[in-house]
């Protein structure tokens, strides 16, 4: 699947800040950034830092007051690797490894399941 992303963020800003971008798309073994390209409308201290995991990159930028806009741009190559349910193995809850467990927890996303009582 291929898909285009482009988004323009503008700030009126009081003074000087220090911002962290968090906009570009990561490439992994799932999707290929094909080409992208951000843009700053007036010159920034933009300094460039590996993102969690090591998947994709963050920009801190730090600007003088006044106005300040971003504008992104990326076409992105999705390929999603899908497992065979039947081929995925089974686990007890206490044997998940503790890596797992964050992503058993309700979120605003996903609620908890509720069940009925006994």
């Amino acid at each position: 699947m291929h898909l285009s992303i482009a988004t323009t963020l503008a700030w009126q800003l009081p003074g000087p800040a220090d911002m962290l971008l968090q906009v570009e798309v990561a490439s992994d073994d799932e999707q290929r950034v094909i080409q992208s390209r951000l843009d700053c409308d007036r010159p920034a201290d933009l300094t460039r830092i590996p993102a969690l995991d090591g998947i994709g990159e963050r920009i801190w930028v730090h600007r003088e007051g006044g106005p300040f806009r971003v504008e992104y741009m990326a076409e992105v190559e999705v390929q999603r690797i899908v497992p065979d349910p039947a081929m995925l193995l089974a686990l007890p809850l206490h044997r998940l490894p503790g890596a797992a467990v964050p992503y058993l927890m309700d979120s605003s996303y996903c609620p908890p399941a509720v069940s009925a009582p006994s």
